[in-house]
This record gives structure tokens, C-alpha cells and sequence, in this order.
């Protein structure tokens, strides 16, 4: 099996952005070696330590600059989380044509990827599984989790099987899993692997999740105990509703009691204040040229 090697972990910080009881400041993070991807880290100013949520993005536009990836992370910095919000590879800063994964911009690139025995997802995923190393290993955590909303629902899903260290996941307007080709969507989100429909795909999650489906219809077959099915009727994103679902939850299910309300109204920070340092300009050509056998 071809693999991808990931690079040891190296970290470029930009200027904080303050809050009244957080800040936010971009990140990049070495995920290959010299690909960097870029992300946006909410902090407390409190000594932890705190609990940590990771957020994967969906095809929103935008990656950590999205909606679907700032609410949820305000609103838990907000209640004394540690929360890092990751980019994928073309998107934002990253929207350039050797780096794009998603849509037909980026079909030429996950032909590439598929031919050197990898995915576009896989890619996410060795992003998010950096994000991960990251939290771990430069700030005082007491435990992880994950979430995201439509495709970022399909990224932490999929993170959660390959990973040990996400102790739960919220997943937001989740998508049909596994992703099939064809089945609409972006076809990043599928893992050769795992296309073909299988009642027992789920059934190793054995980690507590939240799926909270904006329409009303039933859990996908397969769904096991330690996940939990609701319906909160809403557009496809991950709504205010939702985010105070999701937020009640983690502190629950991570036994912890919330530090404060979710604002309201939930901040934005401007995209302008969130561009990550110095990405370079490594393309994914360049990263599969490191694939070895």
C-alpha cells in the first residue's frame, strides 16, 4: 500500500484577535513536508486545562472562515474550550489550482492522488490528524472532540474511525456515510475503500456522537448505541439551534460544567483577520512525488 509520509509537526501563529473572554489567531501547520495548511485557533485566556474541539469544514466557500466553522468555535471558546478550526488544501489562502481537491476544479488532482494509491479525503484527513498533534502537544488539554457540518460531518466521522484520540463527535447536517460515488455532494468525500454501502460501516463507533440531521428523516441503518439521533429542523449548515445542542452535549458528555453562555449574537471575525502565515507554494504534485512504497 502507498502511503503518504507526514512531516514532523512545525507551527507558524499569527496576531491574536481578542475577545472578552477568548482570542482567535490564525495558524499553519506543517502537514507534509513543506506543504502547510492553514487554521484558526480559539483560545481562553484561563490556565487550563480545557477541553478541546477540533472543526472540519464543509463546501460552504470557505474553510475556517465559514460560517459553519466560526460559529461553532466562538460559541465554545466562548464556554472555556480550546478550539482549532482547519482548513482543507483549496480552499482560502490555499485556493490555488495545484492545491485545489474540491468540485471539477479539483478533479485533476484527485486523479493524481488516487494514482500514488491515496485520496482526497486522506489528505483531510492527515490535516485534521496535524490539528490534532497540534492541540495535544502545545496546549494544556484534559480531552478531545470533533465535529463539522455536512462535508466536515463526513470528515469527522471518518476521523473518528481512524483515530483514537477524539473522545466524541457532534456531526451537523450529516450527509449519507459512507459517500458513494455519484451520490452528489463533492467527490472528495470519498474513500475507494469505503464506497459501497455497508450496514456495518458504523458499528465500531463505539465513542459517543451526536448527529443532529436538519431534516426530519430517520438514522441511517447501522446507527449504534453510542450515538445519538435528533432532528432540528433548519437549513443545511449548523445552525444556532444546533450549535446550542452541540454545545449542551460536549459539556455533558465530556462532564464538565459550561463557563458561560454563547453569545448572542454568535461573532464573526472578519476572513482579512484569520489568513494564516505563510503557507508556501508546495503543490499536491510536489506531495506525491514523496510516496513511497
Amino acid at each position: 500500500m502507498k502511503v503518504i509520509e507526514r512531516a514532523p509537526l512545525a507551527v507558524r501563529e499569527g496576531e491574536q484577535v481578542p475577545y472578552p473572554t477568548y482570542s482567535v489567531r490564525p495558524v499553519s501547520l506543517e502537514v507534509f513536508s513543506d506543504f502547510w495548511i492553514s487554521g484558526a485557533l480559539w483560545l481562553p485566556p484561563s490556565p487550563g486545562p480545557w477541553p478541546g474541539l477540533l472543526v472540519a469544514h464543509g463546501h460552504f466557500g470557505e474553510g475556517k472562515s465559514s460560517g459553519e466553522s466560526q460559529a461553532p468555535a466562538h460559541a465554545m471558546a466562548a464556554r472555556g474550550w480550546a478550539v482549532l478550526a482547519m482548513d482543507t488544501p483549496g480552499v482560502e489562502e490555499g485556493d490555488v489550482p495545484g492545491r485545489q481537491i474540491h468540485h471539477d476544479d479539483g478533479s485533476s488532482n484527485r486523479a493524481l492522488l488516487e494514482a500514488a494509491g491515496t485520496s482526497a479525503m486522506a489528505i483531510q484527513l492527515h490535516g485534521l490528524q496535524a490539528g490534532l498533534d497540534y492541540l495535544s502537544a502545545h496546549h494544556d488539554l484534559d480531552s478531545i472532540a470533533v465535529t463539522g457540518a455536512s462535508g466536515g460531518s463526513v470528515q469527522s466521522l471518518y476521523l473518528l474511525k481512524i483515530d483514537p484520540r477524539p473522545m466524541a463527535a457532534v456531526l451537523a447536517s450529516p450527509v449519507p456515510m459512507p459517500r458513494e460515488p455519484g451520490a452528489g455532494g463533492c467527490t472528495c468525500d470519498v474513500v475507494p475503500d469505503w464506497a459501497v454501502p455497508d450496514p456495518g460501516f458504523l458499528k465500531d463507533l463505539t465513542r459517543p456522537s451526536l448527529w443532529l440531521s436538519e431534516l426530519d428523516k430517520p438514522a441511517p441503518p447501522g446507527l449504534p448505541a453510542s450515538a445519538t439521533w435528533e432532528v432540528i429542523p433548519s437549513p443545511h449548515g449548523f445552525s444556532a439551534p444546533m450549535i446550542q445542542r452541540a454545545a449542551d452535549w460536549l459539556d455533558d458528555t465530556m462532564g464538565r460544567e459550561p463557563h458561560g453562555p454563547i453569545p448572542d449574537p454568535i461573532p464573526h471575525t472578519p476572513s482579512t483577520s484569520l489568513i494564516s502565515p505563510e503557507i508556501g507554494a508546495t503543490m499536491l504534485s510536489d506531495v506525491v512525488k514523496n510516496v513511497s512504497n
